[in-house]
Parts: C-alpha cells; sequence; structure tokens
C-alpha cells in the first residue's frame, strides 16, 4: 500500500511539472499592435495583431521567442518599436505600455522589459514592418 501511494505522488507530481500555460500579451496603447519575430520582420508581416488596448492569448503550452512589437502612431509613417527582441516565458505574459515593454514569468515575478522607441514604418508593406531607430 506504501509504494501505492508513493507511485501515485510520483505521477501526480510529473504531470504537474508537465503541464503547459499559455502566454498573454496585453495592450495599454490606444493602436493596434503587430506582434513580428524575425521572419515577420523581414516578410513584413505580423505573427498576430493586439487590438487597441486589448488582449491576445496564446495557444495552451506555447511561448513566443524572438518577438518584436510594433504599431503606427500617426499619419506621418511613424511607428514606435522594440529596438531589441524579447522572449514570453511558458505561461508567462507581457504588458506593452507606450514607452516600454514589461514581460512577466508565470508566478508574477519580472522577467525585463524593453524600451519602445520611435522607428519608422516599413512603406508597401503588408504590415507595419519597420526599421527601429
Amino acid at each position: 500500500m506504501r509504494t501505492l501511494l508513493i507511485a501515485i505522488f510520483c505521477a501526480a507530481v510529473l504531470l504537474t511539472a508537465g503541464t503547459a500555460h499559455a502566454y498573454a500579451m496585453y495592450s495599454h496603447v490606444g493602436h493596434e499592435v503587430c506582434v513580428e519575430d524575425r521572419w515577420e520582420s523581414i516578410w513584413g508581416t505580423c505573427k498576430f495583431k493586439i487590438p487597441p488596448n486589448g488582449h491576445h492569448n496564446g495557444e495552451h503550452g506555447a511561448s513566443l521567442k524572438h518577438i518584436i512589437v510594433v504599431w503606427d502612431y500617426d499619419k506621418n509613417n511613424d511607428c514606435r518599436c522594440t529596438n531589441n527582441d524579447f522572449d514570453i516565458p511558458d505561461g508567462g505574459w507581457a504588458t506593452v505600455y507606450q514607452d516600454v515593454v514589461k514581460i512577466f514569468h508565470h508566478d508574477g515575478s519580472s522577467a525585463g522589459s524593453r524600451k519602445v522607441t520611435k522607428c519608422e514604418c516599413a512603406p508597401g508593406s503588408g504590415g507595419p514592418a519597420k526599421q527601429c531607430k
């Protein structure tokens, strides 16, 4: 009986450790935010878009690697974007503000931040892909 309880406990621990969580992204800017990885930035498309002051939930068990965010904020072909790419850990989330993106682990601890600066939108592209300054 004791061996059975130990086996059940070990199985429960393994199942809990293997549970995957989805990522989330929240936007606190009044513009549609384009989320790009390295390939989307080359092709001028978005991996997905976050509506103004909205959010996006990732698929269960997914994380995001090497992404940037960009949005068109005026009619002069000016965008705002992160200069450096970042990762969202499994089950973590990121919050996009006008001047910074804050990234968090699943437990709520900080996973860092990325500065948001003015950049040029790529003219004629399918999305607001750009060249950050």
